[in-house]
């Protein structure tokens, strides 16, 4: 049973200009909760589908991803493999897989492709219960900049208060 339960918005800049129906298609690739939660979309609206009282668990606004699976073989082995050398069966037969954050640079090369103008920005917040709240967030511009931010804070943490940014070469600053 999850501890931490929160949100996870979605906004876009009023000059923001995207297909919702390719930008829930592409951050449904994500996990973005440890409950599965997944992205709808109303009109330009892009929301958590199915929210309820239990979900998000433990949200993010840096999405995870899949680096690797291990996979049960024929002969009860368990085997590595990195997601570009999955084959049609090795999609039954996973038992664990090694979820990692994205970095800014794979949220800019995924993202704002499908912008057009303007930015969108995630965020999520949580409380862990009474032992700690934090809240984080994702901006990613149709220039490729990503800025995120990420705070927490309570008696059972070290308290942080980080920014970090992702520029691509070709951005205006």
């Amino acid at each position: 049973m999850a501890d931490a339960y929160g949100m996870i918005t979605f906004v876009k800049s009023t000059d923001g200009v995207f297909n919702p129906q390719k930008m829930k298609g592409i951050l449904n690739t994500f996990n973005w909760d440890n409950s599965g939660a997944h992205w709808g979309c109303d009109g330009d609206l892009l929301f958590i589908d199915n929210y309820g009282f239990d979900l998000p668990q433990y949200p993010n606004a840096i999405p995870l991803k899949a680096n690797s699976y291990v996979i049960s073989t024929e002969d009860g082995e368990s085997i590595s493999k990195d997601p570009s050398e999955m084959t049609s069966d090795d999609w039954d037969n996973i038992i664990a897989e090694q979820l990692d954050p994205m970095t800014l640079r794979e949220l800019s090369e995924a993202i704002s492709p499908l912008l057009e103008s303007g930015w969108i920005e995630i965020a999520c917040v949580a409380n862990e219960k009474a032992r700690y709240v934090y809240f984080e967030s994702i901006r990613v511009y149709a220039d490729g900049k990503v800025f995120s931010r990420y705070s927490r804070s309570g008696p059972g943490t070290e308290p942080r208060n980080d920014c970090e940014e992702y520029v691509p070469n070709n951005a205006s600053l």
